[in-house]
């Protein structure tokens, strides 16, 4: 049976480029299997914590570990008994809301990309190719809602401010692109987004726009 795709926030490599860039020398990716899930709390910190000679782990105040997750941040020191120091990285909240990849996931998914800076300290970036015709996702990456957003496309080369649209189809969300895209942005290059102008329902765009166009062109989408 066919794996099915699994989409992130980011990447696991470009998670493990931001952390290179923050100063991490070594970056482990664990398998969670049955026999993962199965080890007791104690068993984990030794397998996987004493035997990699942490002397001091850093957590979030909701970090679990072990068989069902009976082990969590505040016994952590007793289970490596007490070998391994710990600092408890305590609750972040936007607007009474606990910052995390479940909360930064729900607004994605509602299309809210102009909240995600609140709780990422960037806007969300997704990367893509762009071969003259088409804007083709990487793998891995997760889109917003179905919509019409302004965004920032940029390369090595350069950056502009354009509109795209994120469409529904039977395969899955794919992206179609509103304004013509310069010669120069063909290749590698990633999507910052800014914010959504329309959202897209099953009977198609029920509020008009014009967006002008390099062309002259006056470009209406209905929602």
């Amino acid at each position: 049976m066919k794996k099915k795709q699994v989409d992130y926030l980011m990447p696991l490599s470009k998670k493990e480029e931001r952390l290179r860039q923050l100063g991490v020398d070594t970056f482990y990716i664990v398998e969670f299997d049955k026999k993962f899930a199965s080890l007791l709390p104690a068993q984990f910190v030794d397998e996987y914590l004493s035997n990699l000679g942490i002397v001091h782990a850093v957590a979030g105040f909701d970090f679990s570990y072990g068989y069902k997750g009976v082990g969590n941040i505040d016994r952590l020191k007793s289970d490596s008994g007490s070998l391994i120091d710990v600092t408890k990285v305590e609750k972040l909240e936007f607007h009474e809301e606990k910052i995390g990849s479940t909360c930064i996931r729900e607004k994605l998914l509602r299309g809210n990309v102009d909240e995600l800076p609140h709780l990422l300290g960037r806007p969300y970036e997704v990367e893509c190719s762009w071969d003259g015709d088409s804007l083709k996702l990487h793998r891995y990456y997760t889109l917003p809602a179905p919509g019409c957003y302004d965004v920032t496309l940029k390369n090595k080369t350069g950056s502009i401010k354009t509109k795209v649209i994120v469409l529904e189809k039977l395969e899955g969300l794919s992206l179609k692109y509103v304004t013509d895209i310069p010669k120069f942005m063909e290749g590698r290059l990633s999507i910052v987004w800014h914010h959504r102008i329309l959202e897209d329902h099953a009977f198609g765009w029920s509020q008009r726009i014009s967006i002008p166009s390099k062309r002259g062109h006056i470009i209406s989408l209905v929602k």
